[in-house]
C-alpha cells in the first residue's frame, strides 16, 4: 500500500515566481496547485487540504502573515504546516512569521536544495505531531 503523494499549494502573487516553484516541486515528485492569493488560498484549502502550504508573505488582498493565522486558526486546517517565503531583511518578520503560526520560513532568494530540505524538514517535524495522519 503506497501513500498519498505529497501535495503543495504554492502561494504566490508573481506568475513567473509561482512557475518557477511549481515546475521545481513537480520535477521532485511533489503534486502542486497554485494560488495567486491569500482568499485563493483559503478557497482551495476547503476544496483540498494539502500536505503543506508554502506561501509569499507580500500579495494582494491578504498578506501571507494573515493567510498563515487563519489556517492555523481553522481546526480544519490547523495540522497543516505553512512555510513562509520572504525577500525581507529585518527583524521583525521573523516575529511575525512565529506569530502567525508559521511553522517554518525561507528567505528569498534562495537556493532550490535549501527550500526542499526545508520542505523535508518541515513534513518530517509536521509527522511527529499527534492526529497528523496525511504526512
Amino acid at each position: 500500500m503506497s501513500s498519498p503523494p505529497i501535495e503543495i499549494l504554492v502561494v504566490e502573487d508573481s506568475p513567473t515566481q509561482a512557475l518557477r516553484l511549481e515546475q521545481m516541486l513537480v520535477k521532485h515528485g511533489y503534486g502542486v496547485r497554485v494560488a495567486r492569493d491569500g482568499p485563493q488560498a483559503l478557497a482551495a484549502l476547503a476544496a483540498q487540504p494539502p500536505t503543506l502550504v508554502l506561501t509569499d508573505i507580500h500579495m494582494p488582498a491578504m498578506d501571507g502573515y494573515a493567510l498563515c493565522r487563519q489556517i492555523k486558526d481553522d481546526h480544519r486546517f490547523r495540522q497543516v504546516p505553512v512555510i513562509l517565503l520572504t525577500s525581507l531583511t529585518d527583524s521583525e518578520w521573523l516575529a511575525k512569521s512565529r506569530m502567525a503560526g508559521a511553522d517554518n520560513f525561507i528567505t528569498k532568494p534562495y537556493d532550490d536544495k535549501c527550500l526542499l530540505s526545508r520542505i523535508h524538514f518541515t513534513l518530517a517535524r509536521a509527522a511527529l505531531r499527534p492526529g497528523v495522519s496525511q504526512l
